[in-house]
């Protein structure tokens, strides 16, 4: 392991823990935004075929639809 990489780790490590605990930690966040970016993708995907069949509403029909004035 590089002593660049040390420091970077010992940056973030908490009184106690080891590189293991901190690379855990990292690849465990790493994996949570991983499947968060999929759900988005895959939501934005949706809503992109939505607006081109149709499936959509302006503003203001949203603000009629929920007596929003």
């Amino acid at each position: 392991m590089s002593d660049d990489l040390k420091i970077r780790l010992n940056q973030i490590m908490k009184p106690g823990e080891s590189y293991e605990d901190v690379i855990a930690m990292l690849l465990e966040e790493h994996q949570e935004e991983e499947s968060l970016c999929e759900g988005w993708a895959s939501r934005a995907k949706e809503a992109i075929e939505e607006f081109q069949r149709g499936e959509t509403l302006t503003e203001a029909e949203i603000m009629r639809k929920y007596g929003i004035t």
